[in-house]
Parts: C-alpha cells; sequence; structure tokens
C-alpha cells in the first residue's frame, strides 16, 4: 500500500504482488512402479505444488495421452517375468512323445530355455522340439521329448529372462508302466468257472430227480407186499 498525505486529504493506493511458484512433484504422495495382471483396476496417483495450481496429465512412455480404466496389454510396462506352470507332474509311458508347457508373462520381451535337472540346456533337435506362441505380452513355452526313454525321467525347468529379472516353473516327469490286459483271461475264468456251477447244479437235480423215483418204487413194492 503506498499513501500520500496531503492537505485537506489523504490518498492512498493497494497493489497486490502474486508470487508465482514452479510445479513440483511430491514424490512422497505419488505413485511408483506398479505391476498387475490383465483386466485389474489400478490406481495410479500423482501430486504437486506450485502456484498457478499445476494441471497435471498423465501420458504413457511413448508421450501418448491415455486413461487407464482395465489394464490391457499395451499398458503393461517394465513387469518382470511370471512363469505359470499348468501341470507340475506329469506321466508318459515308454516309447511316446510327451509335451511340457509353461506360460510366461513379462514387459518387455523375454529370452527364454528350458534345462534338464538344472544342469542342461535343451536345444532345439532331433530329441526335443522347442516351440513358443506369442502374443502381447504373454508366451506359451512348449517342449516336446520324442520317443520317451528312462534317461528322459527327471526335473525340467522352462526359465525366463527379461532387463527386470529372471522368472522359472519346475515340471517333473516320470515313467507310467503298462501291464498286459488281464480282463480276457479274467472273463475265460469267470466262464469256466459259471459253466462248471451249471453243470454241476444239473447233475445234483438230476440226482435229486433219481432219489425221488427210487423211493417210489421202494413204497410201492412194500405197499404190495403188506396186502398180500
Amino acid at each position: 500500500m503506498c499513501q500520500i498525505n496531503t492537505q485537506p486529504s489523504m490518498k492512498w493506493q493497494i497493489g497486490c504482488i502474486d508470487v508465482y511458484v514452479p510445479p513440483d512433484i511430491i514424490n512422497e504422495e505419488t505413485s511408483a512402479d506398479v505391476s498387475a495382471h490383465e483386466m485389474d483396476n489400478i490406481t495410479l496417483i500423482c501430486k504437486a505444488t506450485g502456484h498457478p495450481l499445476p494441471k497435471i496429465t498423465w501420458r504413457r512412455e511413448d508421450h501418448e495421452l491415455m486413461l487407464l480404466k482395465k489394464v490391457g496389454a499395451r499398458d503393461f510396462y517394465k513387469v518382470p517375468p511370471t512363469v505359470i506352470v499348468p501341470n507340475q507332474l506329469l506321466g508318459a509311458p515308454l516309447g511316446t512323445d510327451v509335451v511340457l508347457e509353461c506360460t510366461v508373462e513379462a514387459y518387455p520381451n523375454t529370452i527364454n530355455y528350458w534345462l534338464k535337472n538344472r544342469g542342461e540346456m535343451l536345444l532345439d533337435g532331433p530329441k526335443y522340439i522347442i516351440y513358443e506362441e506369442r502374443s502381447s505380452y504373454k508366451v506359451v513355452m512348449k517342449l516336446t521329448i520324442c520317443q520317451f526313454v528312462k534317461s528322459d525321467i527327471g526335473t525340467y525347468n522352462c526359465v525366463s529372462t527379461n532387463s527386470l529379472g529372471k522368472g522359472e516353473g519346475t515340471l517333473r516327469l516320470y515313467e507310467i508302466k503298462l501291464y498286459p490286459s488281464l480282463q480276457s483271461a479274467a472273463e475265460v475264468n469267470v466262464g469256466g468257472l459259471t459253466e462248471g456251477a451249471v453243470k454241476q447244479k444239473t447233475a445234483h437235480s438230476d440226482s435229486n430227480k433219481n432219489n425221488a423215483r427210487t423211493i417210489t418204487v421202494l413204497f410201492i413194492i412194500n405197499v404190495i407186499f403188506v396186502l398180500n
């Protein structure tokens, strides 16, 4: 306020100073890295100070504007590998082809490989067929073991790595022993026992009939003898 003292009156003027403060993000109250599964809801918080009040705008790393309602494939950034194993224990007969499967979720892209008994890295070839199905941030790893033999029994690991970390899953493979079917032999035995039982029952019935006839004849002879 500036003031002028004059006669016979006093004049004064009030002025306001507006101080501009550059915007600054409050790190303690702002979200850090967040991981989420597809179709999950997430909340990101950004708080800033400044004068006038800052306007906050969200952008992705590629500088495009975004509005997150449901997390989709394009909204996954910097996610370490997560390995999902549908079947951790598998059994198969000798001489068959066995397929092992793992699903990997990660971003950015991953490097994937298979290990046997946590030592030997398996390579694509006549014995092992390695195949991957990629869809956005998901990778389905498949390992086919051709002509399963006893030396293939053991533990297998599907391993996935990217710039943020490493994930792995474990599968155990064992032998299913097949035995010859005993159904036909059992049917023969059961049939033989049944047939024998029928013959025995028939013979027993015939024997009872013969005994009844003998008793009847003896009774008639005795009656005639008494009458005489």
